[in-house]
């Protein structure tokens, strides 16, 4: 399944997913809402984050996802052994970032 995972994302052209921060706006102590654009498979989508973050004794962790579709970047649902094996549309983008200082 990675390599239909890899062709579905058209990692052939397209080595990485990209985000770029455009803005950050403080909800609370700690909840930060972010919008900034994502670039998967060649396709870029602005998209709003709510972002959780706490202090570590390292330094700072921050915990988020975003709920997209593969129709959102311009790709079809994965599939396997000639269509018997499909994915459905929905995917979230989980990230849990820790910064040491």
């Amino acid at each position: 399944m990675d390599k239909v995972a890899y062709e579905t994302l058209k990692t052939d052209k397209n080595k990485n997913i990209k985000y770029v921060l455009k803005s950050a706006e403080k909800v609370n102590e700690t909840t930060w809402e972010l919008t900034g654009t994502y670039t998967i498979a060649g396709v870029s989508k602005v998209l709003k984050t709510t972002v959780k973050t706490s202090i570590t004794k390292d330094g700072l962790n921050m915990q988020g996802s975003n709920k997209i579709t593969f129709a959102d970047f311009g790709m079809k649902s994965p599939t396997a052994l000639l269509g018997t094996i499909k994915t459905g549309q929905d995917l979230t983008i989980k990230f849990n970032l820790n910064f040491n200082l």
